[in-house]
């Protein structure tokens, strides 16, 4: 984007164009092994075989049976939200003027809307094709598509303003941070080459110097950036993210929210913390997908619900017969 355009261009553009709109896009990053397509398949796939007893497993190809897959997990909260977020292709007047609102999602680390996971090095390592940078790059392609269209959907418009808001969890809040330093790379971002093309239908008062492309609110959970590599053997728990960028200096952004898991064991899942820069770093009860969504809804799970006991016994005694069983009972009634 040059900070002026040729006075050819600009007098052929007001010719034929006299409003000017503010574009409000949200873009979502989703976490690693989540994507909103494939539990949609894998639900769906289930709801089949509960009805027909197991007669779909082939057309469903296996998918719905890995309880570690893309297809098995529920919706997370980033797929969630991209719902919520207002969709608004025509240009109308709210009380800051003529806007437009389109949400960008981005399926998360390891997986492929309709294709197999990539166990790795996407979501080991969060490495590859479906790694955190490449799921940037899928960002910005999607973005191109949405500023290219909107000429079509608002033929007498240019574009005054870009305002951007970026929201991730775990790898895919790794994914937020690293765009928004991209866009804060102005000219030598990724969104130049972008702005520089024809199809973008830009004002003649639209340049980085005049501020017109704006984060505003940077919304992250439980930030796990956990990049592997073959220097530090594969290991995803040190401070090493390799090319992945994730500082977030004052001021860059109108506000910054995350929101981090208080109860996780941060040995597979070491935390990128906002702080001091942005002090909104909120601590919460429960796991990294307490509250970044994605657990199955139906899932069988073994809870001790006493301490373990044991007791010698002869090798065809009843487990009811046992010491130990008769304890664990009587605790049980206490309860």
């Amino acid at each position: 984007m040059n900070d002026k355009w040729s006075a050819e261009q600009t007098a052929a553009i007001s010719d034929v164009v006299t409003r000017r709109v503010t574009a409000r896009i949200g873009i979502f990053f989703d976490g690693t092994g989540n994507n909103r397509v494939n539990s949609q398949i894998g639900a769906d796939c289930q709801a089949l075989i509960e009805m027909n007893g197991g007669q779909h497993i082939k057309e469903c190809a296996g998918r719905h049976v890995h309880p570690g897959s893309s297809y098995s997990n529920d919706l997370s909260n980033i797929a969630r939200l991209v719902d919520l977020y207002r969709l608004q292709r025509v240009a109308e007047n709210d009380s800051a003027g003529l806007k437009v609102y389109y949400p960008i999602y981005v399926s998360g680390a390891g997986t492929t809307s309709g294709g197999r996971d990539s166990v790795w090095p996407g979501q080991s390592f969060g490495r590859g094709t479906t790694g955190v940078i490449c799921k940037v790059e899928n960002a910005f392609r999607k973005l191109e598509t949405v500023l290219k269209a909107f000429p079509h959907d608002n033929p007498d418009c240019v574009l005054e303003a870009l305002e951007l808001d970026i929201f991730g969890f775990s790898r895919g809040a790794a994914s937020a941070r690293h765009l928004a330093n991209e866009i804060l790379k102005q000219r030598a971002g990724m969104l130049e080459p972008i702005l520089q093309s024809r199809k973008v239908r830009l004002s003649e008062h639209f340049s980085w110097r005049n501020g017109s492309v704006q984060l505003k609110v940077i919304g992250l959970f439980d930030t796990v950036a956990a990049i592997g590599s073959f220097r530090d053997m594969g290991n995803t728990r040190d401070a090493s993210n390799r090319r992945v960028n994730l500082y977030l200096p004052p001021g860059c952004a109108q506000q910054v929210l995350h929101l981090v898991v208080r109860d996780e064991s941060r040995r597979n899942f070491a935390l990128n913390s906002v702080l001091p820069e942005w002090p909104k770093e909120i601590v919460l009860p429960g796991a990294h997908s307490d509250i970044g969504g994605g657990y199955p809804p139906q899932m069988e799970e073994s809870v001790l619900l006493t301490r373990p006991q044991s007791s010698l016994v002869n090798r065809d005694s009843p487990c009811e017969a046992a010491p130990c069983w008769k304890n664990a009972q009587a605790l049980l009634r206490r309860r």
